[in-house]
């Protein structure tokens, strides 16, 4: 299973160590406007279109974590991305596979921090 948009305008929340496969909407988690969110040593197979999707967040963190595809995913989505105003973020230690874009940070965010991460294979940008 994976977690859908229905996670909204919330705080604290740890997932870890989680495996998503074959997600058939945006990715293995997609959440919007939440604060202190830690993503950590979770997998991403297979998605659709990516893998982490921090909409609006602030004080999050993704780390140690994997989204891998089989295929090249022609999409403008990423396997992490930080869209709509995201602020201080990290994004560390993680591996991207063959998405459309690595890590995309976008749409008047700031402040977020891309560290020791590998990108491989993107039909875009690394980041």
């Amino acid at each position: 299973k994976y977690l859908h948009k229905n996670i909204q305008n919330s705080s604290d929340i740890n997932i870890t160590d989680c495996i998503f496969r074959n997600t058939n909407n945006k990715g293995g988690y997609t959440s919007a406007d939440c604060d202190n969110v830690k993503i950590i040593r979770c997998k991403v197979f297979n998605p659709k279109n990516g893998g982490f999707n921090l909409s609006g967040h602030t004080n999050s963190l993704v780390k140690d974590c994997l989204v891998q595809s089989d295929k090249l995913i022609d999409t403008g989505y990423a396997g992490i991305r930080f869209p709509n105003s995201a602020k201080n973020n990290i994004a560390e230690g993680n591996t991207v596979i063959n998405c459309g874009r690595g890590i995309f940070v976008l749409t008047g965010s700031q402040n977020n921090v891309i560290k020791n991460c590998t990108i491989n294979g993107t039909m875009y940008q690394g980041v």
